[in-house]
């Protein structure tokens, strides 16, 4: 009984993996879509699903200790803090070496590593241009954290995302809402 009540929890770290995976992707291809042209929607959207792929392979790998060492613990450290100390690296080394070595493009790559940079440092940065893949991957990143939260926390703050949104994508006020919960949908389907 104890290793089927693990196999059902980790079923569900999988699950919420994918769920944020997917999440990620969606808003990674809706933000490549808004670009005119310039960018292709489909390695915006390859991005955003693989970006977490180090997540996958450390649940797959160290299994129930990465729950209970990275995945459950409730303090005051980021998953990555907590990652960094425990193993020593982070799931997005691990992603990154998957990446490469699945020869995945190099912007591709590089962008997947500052993906957890906080959404404040992004906005006043206001990169060269918004077809920027890092700032698509940081704002993937952030949306898909606030649609888990507010899946639990109805009262959660979505400034952050707005600002992203807003400031870096050029988003009118009024449509990011109607992307949210695009990309709520789409996941959902």
């Amino acid at each position: 009984e104890f290793q089927n009540r693990n196999s059902v929890s980790l079923r569900a770290w999988y699950q919420q993996i994918w769920r944020a995976s997917l999440t990620q992707a969606a808003v990674a291809e809706t933000l490549a879509e808004r670009q005119g042209g310039k960018v292709d929607p489909a390695n915006w959207f390859l991005a955003g699903l693989v970006q977490d792929v180090g997540r996958l392979a450390l649940l797959h790998t160290c299994r129930d200790e990465y729950v209970e060492h990275v995945l459950e613990k409730e303090d005051d450290r980021s998953l990555i803090q907590r990652e960094q100390e425990w193993l020593g690296f982070t799931h997005v080394d691990v992603g990154q070496a998957i990446c490469r070595r699945w020869n995945l493009d190099t912007d591709l790559v590089d962008a997947i590593g500052v993906h957890h940079a906080p959404a404040h440092r992004v906005v006043p940065l206001k990169f060269v241009s918004s077809t920027s893949l890092p700032a698509a991957m940081i704002t993937a990143a952030h949306v898909a954290e606030y649609l888990e939260e507010v899946s639990h926390d109805l009262s959660c703050s979505r400034e952050h995302i707005e600002r992203l949104l807003m400031q870096v994508f050029a988003f009118p006020p009024n449509e990011v809402f109607r992307v949210l919960a695009d990309v709520d949908s789409r996941v959902g389907e």
